[in-house]
């Protein structure tokens, strides 16, 4: 019975001391892991962003685009107004009324160059197509083509206008035989050479229509000028309404 009770005390010291050992070796198990690698990728980043200290090269600034210069406004001149607006004899070759609008009609007129310009008119009301045809008329050439519903057209024909709408006369030369299409209109005093197209943000029309009209003996005038055509021999003729006087032009 001894021998056995010694026998249990020493296998009960050995369980004890390899369960102490197993906890002494647990500690040192932990410490000896190695560290997870970090990825690949994040460890790359990290190792490849360099500062300019560290030999890199600095991100580049995006230029910024470089405005360029506005264009330099028109010369203004101490030229007359009224001589930059191109009015011009003009000889209605063909009319017909526009198929859109039965208050225009639709002419080409010769002006003096290579090919007639279309010119649409509100003058149905006022004269009947047989009265156009071959007419001598006077043109303000150099305005914006304008659309007049659906046809475009290349200018604007004069006429003499009665203060209270009662009639509305074309302008013609005093002495038609005298003047040829092409022929420009003056103001004595007041000449210069005409803009080639009106810029409407200057206003030139503008500022000289109100200016023009008929005096008691029919003749146009601008303010107190009248409007001369030069022919080709040098000639001035003045230009006319039939009935109209005291009437404004436009």
């Amino acid at each position: 019975m001894m021998f056995l009770s010694l026998l249990h005390l020493l296998s009960l010291k050995r369980a004890i001391r390899r369960v102490l050992k197993r906890r002494a070796a647990a500690p040192a198990a932990k410490d000896n892991k190695k560290p997870e690698a970090a990825p690949a990728a994040a460890a790359a980043g990290k190792d490849n962003k360099k500062g300019p200290a560290e030999g890199g090269k600095p991100k580049k600034e995006k230029k910024k685009a470089e405005k360029k210069p506005a264009a330099p406004a028109p010369v203004e001149t101490d030229q007359p107004v009224v001589s930059r607006i191109d009015i011009r004899v003009g000889l209605i070759k063909s009319v017909k009324k526009h198929e859109g609008a039965d208050s225009l009609y639709v002419e080409e007129i010769d002006v003096g160059e290579d090919e007639p310009r279309t010119i649409v008119s509100g003058l149905v009301k006022w004269y009947p197509v047989e009265e156009m045809e071959n007419r001598i008329v006077f043109v303000v050439a150099n305005l914006k083509p304008a659309s007049m519903r659906g046809v475009k057209s290349y200018g604007m024909v004069l006429c003499a206008s009665a203060a209270d709408g009662s009639a509305v006369e074309l302008l013609a030369p005093v002495d038609p035989s005298k003047v040829k299409p092409g022929d420009r209109v003056f103001v004595e005093g007041q000449e210069g050479e005409p803009e080639k197209v009106l810029n409407p943000k200057k206003k030139y029309w503008e500022t000289v229509q109100p200016e023009l009209h008929t005096d008691d003996n029919l003749i146009a005038f601008y303010g107190d000028k009248p409007l001369l055509v030069r022919t080709a021999s040098g000639e001035a003729i003045q230009m006319t309404a039939k009935t109209v006087k005291n009437g404004g032009i436009k």
